[in-house]
């Protein structure tokens, strides 16, 4: 089930490898969001009262640059070893 979560109580998974830059890539997908919105939920897992991303870092970012206040979400239970 898609559920919209405040970006707010998004935060990035702990051992998330990549640096989040204002490249090319990232510009195409700020035009794609601003034209189409966000198509692809992100991956979330409840840690306390936050979500950690496990898949969706990108979009979140841009999301945050265009000042959206809620991001498409799918929440899974799983284990640390499962979200890496």
């Amino acid at each position: 089930m898609i559920t919209d979560i405040d970006i707010n109580k998004l935060k990035n998974f702990k051992d998330y490898p990549f640096k989040l830059t204002l490249t090319e890539n990232m510009k195409e997908l700020i035009e794609s969001i601003v034209i189409n919105g966000i198509i692809t939920p992100l991956i979330v897992r409840e840690v306390n009262d936050l979500y950690e991303i496990i898949s969706g870092h990108r979009r979140k970012y841009v999301a945050e640059l265009l000042n959206i206040k809620k991001i498409p979400c799918i929440v899974k239970k799983m284990n640390d070893n499962e979200a890496i």
